[in-house]
């Protein structure tokens, strides 16, 4: 549907020792495909995708490809035509170069008009040409307050210490309180993602956002320009004011002067969607987190999936957010998936152990009657859905007796005893316990995984869950919904089934999901 300028694993060389800037040179994730209501027809549907630039230190002899291994990451938009067939592609995919080296459009901003081809199977562009007004293309809505073109000019030499930006995006059109009696709707599309800038990057960051979800939002405009996009920010919230309400974070662009290093930043910021860094202005791309977290780590947090923020092994971490919207209890459902090294919904172990570590499916619900999705204070507090929780699995294969890395199927070492008898050398699965086992990890030779040798500790069933009900017939009352982002009291949870490092590309991921019930009580 999109594809990126470049394979994952190239980089273009360098032009007067600065790389290429391009936001989603490497790397495109679809989260969401949406229906945008205020402009109906062939070119209604839009993207909200996952857009990296892997290259940031990267491609030119002497640069420390080794050193550093962060990426930065965007939540982006792409907008078709005739019913999502066709979707904008960057020119230079079709441009040809006599010696066959990579290149990229050097697009921070995506592109569009002249610039993109419609998809296709053919080898030639086929030059996306609109009439003036309709903006078709691929741009940047959501990253931190450091730009990729600062990225790329300050940290090419020498790369990005930490992965930063925005990542996992899923999207949900608020169209339910929009009415027939208004010729312009305030409809706005919204993002949720998880996002991170370290304060070496970003010195204005909230502190303590690692790990957490937040949202950004845009008014849908009828197509006929680029969404502008603002973030959920406000004063630091801390998890103590989260449990009270807290009213100090909005949408609305907002101005500060905030201290940095002790000194007061004499210019305004705001938070709108992107980063913009001119002189000594500072706009844009700052975020607070929906559910804070607490850096003591009390009981009562980790039953909430908010225990975090140290950077310790004990942190819990919130990722793969998403919107819903269920019509029988008149609640807006946000749901995200929670890593942590225990199940949040038992006690802490006597001895915490590696092995314990997995995820769990946490919900979160919002007043209808009484809200929208402006009010992001107002989520109840999050609870594990049950029977969710799963542990990770180890997904290497490791020879039994000499346990060095095999892959599936194939043959190990032949070893013999002393006495020159064999000694059993298969290629298995191993246990848990085999995966924290010294020995293993010290014998195993998997030049590639350099955390767990010999293993992976996060194989699982859950990821990117997805909530589907296929029983829900849309309000024929309402002007707009047409019932596709509505979840019922019971469906299915479609997830990926696998892991998610680098070191288990040679293994299968699988498409899978399992059944879900809500149980809809009456209020007291």
């Amino acid at each position: 549907m999109l594809r990126t300028p470049l394979l994952h694993n190239e980089c273009p060389d360098f032009i007067n020792n600065v790389g290429n800037a391009t936001f989603d040179m490497t790397y495109v994730g679809v989260g969401s495909v949406l229906i945008d209501p205020t402009n109906l027809g062939p070119r209604e549907l839009l993207a909200i995708y996952n857009g990296n630039n892997n290259c940031i230190g990267h491609g030119t002899p002497g640069s420390a490809e080794e050193e550093m291994s962060g990426y930065y990451a965007t939540t982006a938009v792409a907008t078709s035509d005739e019913y999502g067939k066709l979707w904008p592609i960057y020119k230079t995919n079709y441009e040809q170069y006599p010696d066959e080296t990579p290149e990229a459009p050097n697009a921070p901003e995506g592109a569009s008009g002249a610039d993109v081809c419609l998809s296709s199977l053919d080898l030639t562009c086929i030059p996306a040409a609109y009439p003036a007004g309709f903006d078709f293309g691929r741009y940047p809505a959501v990253t931190p307050s450091l730009t990729v073109e600062e990225a790329v000019a300050n940290y090419s030499k020498h790369g990005l210490a930490h992965t930063i930006g925005s990542q996992e995006p899923s999207a949900f059109i608020d169209d339910v309180h929009a009415s027939l009696m208004s010729r312009d709707p305030d409809i706005y599309l919204y993002t949720v993602q998880i996002s991170g800038c370290a304060s070496i990057y970003c010195p204005l960051s909230t502190p303590g956002t690692e790990g957490t979800i937040d949202v950004a939002r845009a008014k849908l405009n009828g197509g006929k320009r680029a969404l502008e996009f603002t973030r959920w920010y406000g004063p630091r919230v801390s998890y103590e004011s989260y449990m009270h309400g807290n009213f100090g974070a909005s949408f609305r662009l907002q101005t500060e002067y905030p201290i940095v290093n002790g000194h007061w930043v004499n210019t305004p910021f705001n938070n709108a969607g992107t980063g913009y860094n001119g002189g000594s202005w500072v706009h844009g791309g700052l975020v607070s987190p929906i559910f804070p977290m607490d850096n003591d780590l009390s009981a009562a947090s980790y039953r909430t999936c908010q225990a975090g923020g140290t950077g310790g092994d004990n942190d819990q971490r919130q990722s793969m957010g998403a919107i819903n919207y269920v019509p029988e209890t008149h609640e807006y459902l946000l749901t995200f998936l929670c890593g942590s090294p225990w199940d949040p919904s038992k006690p802490k172990p006597a001895v915490v152990s590696p092995t314990d570590k997995g995820a769990a499916i946490f919900y979160s619900t919002l007043d209808a009657d009484l809200y929208d999705l402006s009010r992001q204070d107002r989520w109840s507090p999050p609870q594990e859905i049950t029977d969710s929780w799963e542990t990770f699995i180890p997904n290497r294969h490791i020879c039994s007796s000499d346990h060095t890395w095999c892959g599936t199927g194939q043959a190990c070492a032949q070893l013999t005893d002393g006495h020159g008898n064999p000694v059993p050398n298969d290629c298995i699965v191993p246990s848990p316990s085999d995966c924290i086992n010294s020995t293993i990890q010290e014998a195993s030779q998997d030049p590639e995984d350099k955390a767990d040798k010999g293993c992976d500790l996060d194989r699982y069933r859950g990821w990117y869950p997805s909530f589907m009900s296929t029983r829900i017939n849309p309000d024929p009352t309402h002007p707009i919904n047409p019932g596709y982002l509505l979840v019922g009291a019971d469906g299915y949870i479609f997830s990926m089934e696998g892991c998610l490092g680098p070191t288990c590309r040679q293994y299968p991921r699988e498409y899978n999901s399992r059944q879900f019930w809500i149980d809809v009580k009456p209020a007291k």
